[in-house]
């Protein structure tokens, strides 16, 4: 039984952080499930290579840990049919043998990372650090344009790219890809250089460039048959992402296309947190001091800088006593009061301080400031 890229994956469980877990051992069955755990991991369990790889069609994993050596196989054998269905899931493999071939090995196979057994501790702070550092973005259903006017190259390099779980969008002209590339949204733009037509890779990728918003985001991935300095020079200064040689094998397409994407994604994470959090600090100046939740003031301190409703003659009395006393002969702040009182701030305080003390829990230090703003 063996992995193929046309087997479909139920989606449904995209919305959780999984991980297989293919051990002998039910110590580290119970060890491993609660190290994940505390990482945010549900954890699915097989013990043979059959029991894997059913659990791997049917469900779709984030991680994946296994021991170097179990029931019907080992974790080499295993890694290499798991990369050619899902080339960017993090793999662990957990091993007592320390030799350099063995690691070696596993690091070709597309093992993440091995972790050797020397005690739990090791290993759960081994773990951390890997998935601490470990980028997993979901790149099934990622959208990517693809121009190439080879069809012999062009169904060779889409077979890769399918079996990746991509949406693959095929131009076989840089004209046709400029007019559908302003009408639709794509995670990843791949070219050749040389093209049929007028227009080349190199003017679809200054196109691109050019556009405002998504054209400057968007990553692109140029193919061509020159690796020359001048040539790889003119794609940088044109705008490319990233590039890639003929003949294109395999392993380096799907490396290059899961970072291009993994990081356009992320990117776009970020810009959508950070509008998220400008919209909830650039608010209307209403809205904001509204929104803040601040205690209630019920002191000297809260009257003194806004006078409330019931405001009486008694009160300057009262301020003399409390602030004016202290520091200065009664005589001398009087008149400050007074004139303080009549002001046009004062009374725009009142107002504000009126509507304040009909709202519960609310502080009329607060909307005095909103209403000192807008006499301003």
């Amino acid at each position: 039984m063996s992995l193929t890229s046309n087997q479909k994956k139920p989606t449904g469980s995209r919305l959780r952080k999984q991980a297989l877990l293919i051990e002998n051992s039910p110590l580290y069955h119970r060890f491993l499930s609660e190290q994940f755990a505390h990482l945010g991991y549900s954890s699915v369990i097989a013990d043979s290579r059959q029991s894997a790889l059913a659990r791997l069609h049917a469900g779709n994993y984030q991680l994946i840990c296994m021991n170097m050596y179990f029931e019907g196989g080992n974790a080499i054998e295993l890694v290499k049919e798991i990369r050619r269905d899902d080339p960017s899931v993090v793999v662990i493999m957990l091993t007592s043998d320390k030799s350099r071939t063995l690691r070696s090995h596993a690091l070709r196979a597309g093992v993440t990372e091995v972790i050797y057994k020397s005690g739990h501790k090791s290993i759960s702070r081994q773990i951390a650090r890997c998935l601490k550092h470990s980028r997993h973005v979901h790149l099934r259903g990622s959208k990517v344009m693809y121009v190439e006017d080879s069809l012999t190259q062009a169904v060779m390099n889409m077979q890769i790219l399918e079996g990746m779980g991509l949406e693959i969008t095929h131009f076989r002209t840089a004209e046709a890809a400029m007019a559908s590339f302003r009408i639709s949204d794509f995670d990843l733009v791949i070219t050749d250089v040389l093209l049929k037509g007028e227009a080349s890779g190199l003017t679809l990728l200054r196109h691109i460039r050019s556009l405002p918003g998504i054209g400057r985001r968007i990553p692109v991935l140029t193919i061509t048959g020159y690796d020359d300095a001048a040539r790889r020079q003119e794609l940088f200064r044109a705008g490319t992402s990233d590039y890639i040689t003929k003949p294109v094998l395999k392993e380096e397409l799907v490396i290059r296309v899961s970072n291009l994407i993994s990081n356009k994604l992320l990117a776009d994470k970020v810009e959508g947190q950070q509008a998220e959090l400008y919209d909830q600090v650039c608010l209307r100046p209403r809205d904001r001091f509204w929104d803040i939740p601040v205690p209630k003031i019920d002191s000297a301190f809260d009257n003194l800088l806004v006078p409330q409703p019931s405001w009486s003659p008694s009160t300057t009395q009262q301020l003399r006593k409390l602030v004016a006393a202290p520091y200065l002969a009664p005589n001398d702040w009087t008149p400050r009061l007074d004139a303080y009182f009549a002001s046009p701030l004062a009374l725009c305080a009142r107002r504000v301080s009126s509507a304040a003390s009909r709202l519960l829990g609310s502080t009329s230090l607060r909307f005095a400031l909103h209403g000192w703003q807008r006499w301003r």
